[in-house]
């Protein structure tokens, strides 16, 4: 009998360690959460704060449909002062590039139509492997008068495309003398095409230089000028056909474009 008092009597020292080590256990997890919840709240600030500069710098783009590819103008272009100094006329913007995007950037000057894709003269284009992932860039157009021609180029990302556009009258020619159409229009805040739409990047063209010319049967007028183009692999015979003024057989159907 004493022996069965004996040993109840060391139970309690066991279960007062095992509450002290339960609270400390306890205690050490609820500083570990707290630290957590700390720790995410100021990363989640960090990252709250830097989407508001983000968009603040390159405006909001609000993706509807992420297979397509969509343009927000930036208000105040942010171009250093040593190549503002230099760079003519500049537009930014915000561009998003849907997965997979498969095109080519074209440039070409020489004859332009005021609308479609027709560009008859000299020309360049390079492709762009597709990336997997969606591309979300800063997007920067500029028309710089140089010696003999005015220059053009189209940066986004890390790739550039360039043209450059000769008049014949260069001399007395200003860039305020031409009809210049950016992606976005004057006044538009975003725009957002097909991954299958050919898209007019840039025009440029005199408009005191209209001649009129037959193209592939119909009368059109024509002008001094370039054009910078985004053109869908998807669509590489159609944008042949358009840019020569040719009409677009059923093989060739553009979705949501016309020539």
């Amino acid at each position: 009998m004493a022996t069965v008092i004996e040993s109840n009597a060391k139970n309690p020292p066991r279960r007062k360690l095992s509450s002290v080590l339960l609270l400390v256990v306890t205690v050490a997890a609820l500083v570990v959460g707290v630290g957590s919840t700390i720790l995410y709240s100021i990363q989640n600030e960090s990252l709250v704060a830097e989407i508001q500069q983000l968009e603040s710098d390159l405006g909001v783009l609000e993706i509807e449909d992420p297979e397509r590819v969509y343009f927000v103008a930036i208000e105040e272009p942010d171009v250093p002062a040593v190549i503002a100094e230099h760079a003519g006329r500049v537009w930014q913007y915000r561009c998003y590039l849907p997965p997979n995007y498969d095109y080519s950037r074209f440039g070409g000057d020489g004859l332009v139509s005021a609308d479609g894709f027709y560009c008859v003269g000299r020309s360049s284009s390079s492709w762009s492997s597709p990336n997997p992932a969606a591309i979300n860039e800063l997007m920067t157009i500029n028309v710089t008068r140089k010696r003999d021609h005015f220059d053009l180029r189209v940066y986004i990302g890390g790739q550039q495309s360039s043209g450059r556009l000769r008049c014949r009258d260069f001399e007395k020619s200003k860039l305020e003398d031409f009809v210049i159409e950016p992606v976005l229009a004057s006044g538009e805040e975003n725009c957002s095409f097909s991954r299958d739409d050919i898209i007019p990047i840039l025009r440029i063209y005199d408009p005191a230089s209209a001649t009129e010319k037959v193209v592939a049967g119909r009368k059109r007028t024509t002008y001094s000028g370039a054009l910078m183009l985004f053109c869908p692999a998807s669509q590489k015979a159609a944008t042949k056909s358009v840019r020569e003024g040719r009409p677009i057989d059923e093989t060739q159907l553009l979705e949501g474009t016309s020539p």
